[in-house]
């Protein structure tokens, strides 16, 4: 378990070349990352997890994804980001709107802020609420 306060999820998972008989990361089905503290994801994290169908990123303290973080897995079938504190302002539009297309969120993420829109569900709010205040976004 991480000693620091925070924690950012680079690409650890890279697989090597795969090679006879060696194991690969590319046929990871599902990956656990619940309750490690991480406080950000970078979007080519999931880059070459193509196989992976399950997903927990619950319980951690992410504010934000980058729009395009879970492009690369093609068989997703179950998301858990729950328990984050995402802050549901215009970088976040994009989950929504995901979340909303691929039903697989299965934890019921919700927004922590900003005030109006607490305790909503991610995948259940238009796109037209996710609002910034100048131009604030994440890239």
């Amino acid at each position: 378990m991480p000693t620091e306060s925070h924690v950012c999820l680079l690409r650890v998972f890279q697989p090597p070349r795969c090679q006879q008989n060696h194991v690969c990361f590319c046929c990871v089905c599902f990956s656990l990352l619940n309750a490690n503290r991480i406080t950000c994801v970078r979007k080519d994290t999931f880059q070459d997890l193509h196989n992976l169908n399950l997903l927990s990123l619950y319980d951690n303290k992410i504010q934000s994804l980058a729009n395009g973080t879970f492009d690369p897995l093609a068989n997703i079938q179950t998301l858990h980001l729950a328990r984050n504190p995402f802050i549901c302002d215009c970088n976040l539009q994009w989950l929504a709107e995901y979340l909303h297309s691929h039903p697989i969120e299965t934890s019921g993420a919700r927004c922590d802020s900003p005030r109006r829109m607490r305790r909503k569900k991610i995948g259940h709010i238009r796109h037209s609420k996710f609002k910034c205040k100048g131009k604030l976004y994440l890239r």
